[in-house]
């Protein structure tokens, strides 16, 4: 169910932003992502989901900044905690103060979000949850009009299996 998502996922993007003027970098995006979507082992189908629709995000143009603070431009330290400011698309550093809503994200957090946008799968992806969460949000806000990837839903119960499903 979760390689199904994850198409779906992908195809909820293309089919919401792109138009009909050919793209190859998208091509090569949604092609290469769903062969590793399809080969992935299960447990690393989720990661796999991830990397595809962040990949399509920053392909699209809508990637968000990691390496700099958004409020003042110094390139954030390697094992720096920030800020993730939805609204700016990108993080905050530790020298400047949050936004209101803006979610803490760790160095470790970081990295991963950036080998995501590469097309690159972590192995041991941390943090399930907060990473769709993220997608969700992040696409809802700057790419399909306050609207959600309803595919994404559909990921829930591959959470629920491996101990990070819904909180009550």
């Amino acid at each position: 169910m979760s390689r199904l998502a994850g198409a779906s996922a992908a195809a909820e993007l293309v089919l919401r932003h792109t138009w009909q003027e050919p793209n190859a970098g998208l091509y090569r995006a949604i092609s290469g992502g769903l062969d590793r979507l399809e080969a992935a082992p299960p447990e690393e189908v989720l990661a796999q989901v991830l990397a595809l629709a962040w990949t399509i995000v920053h392909t699209l143009g809508f990637g968000p900044e990691l390496a700099a603070c958004l409020c003042c431009g110094r390139p954030l330290d390697a094992e720096e905690m920030g800020w993730f400011e939805m609204q700016a698309g990108g993080v905050g550093g530790s020298c400047c103060p949050s936004w209101g809503g803006a979610r803490r994200i760790g160095p470790h957090a970081r990295e991963q979000l950036k080998r995501l946008l590469a097309g690159d799968a972590p192995s041991e992806l941390r943090g399930r949850r907060a990473h769709i969460s993220l997608l969700r949000d992040f696409t809802s806000y700057h790419m399909l009009g306050g609207d959600r990837l309803s595919s994404l839903r559909f990921l829930e119960p591959d959470l629920a299996s491996r101990g990070d499903g819904p909180r009550h």
